[in-house]
């Protein structure tokens, strides 16, 4: 408050008046400019997964909490037949990223639960068609597509798969 007092002549002058405006409109033109992009980046995303006839909403079904629970829930001796039924099944399904790791370096190994979740859906993939995955964060939502290759324990593990960053 004290400044205001000691330098009111100048605030008032025109200098001051056009420079309190001039960051007015500058932060708040930048605020739309945030909207704006949000919201285009939001649209193109949603075309990008319409083009590939894709949904951001759903994911398809069952979800890889059911098919482990519908094995969990088969009797002992009949758990790997069970889980031999979901084997090339092609799935579509929002998880998030639980770690990546190294195997070459060309190849990555992708953890994701399933909402955050176990089971635990893994997959492989090569870096250079994902460089984004350099970058994310865990826990961070992505879509993933491909077909089930195995389930064993609380793994789903997917081949030829797609990865789609949400955001």
């Amino acid at each position: 408050m004290e400044y205001v007092i000691d330098n009111i002549d100048w605030i008032f002058s025109g200098a001051g008046i056009s420079i309190i405006i001039v960051t007015y409109y500058g932060v708040r033109n930048f605020n739309k400019w945030i909207v704006e992009k949000k919201r285009h980046d939001q649209e193109s995303l949603k075309e990008n997964f319409k083009e590939k006839n894709l949904s951001i909403e759903s994911g398809s079904k069952p979800n890889p909490w059911e098919i482990v629970d519908d094995i969990d829930n088969a009797p002992p001796f009949q758990r790997d037949e069970k889980s031999k039924y979901y084997i090339g099944n092609d799935v579509r399904w929002i998880v998030t990223v639980g770690f990546i790791e190294e195997i070459c370096k060309t190849r990555i190994r992708l953890a994701m639960l399933d909402r955050g979740f176990f089971p635990w859906v893994s997959c492989d993939v090569e870096i250079d068609q994902y460089l984004w995955l350099k970058t994310i964060m865990p826990d961070e939502k992505i879509l993933v597509t491909g077909k089930i290759q195995d389930v064993h324990l609380n793994v789903i593990s997917l081949s030829n798969p797609r990865i789609y960053r949400i955001e």
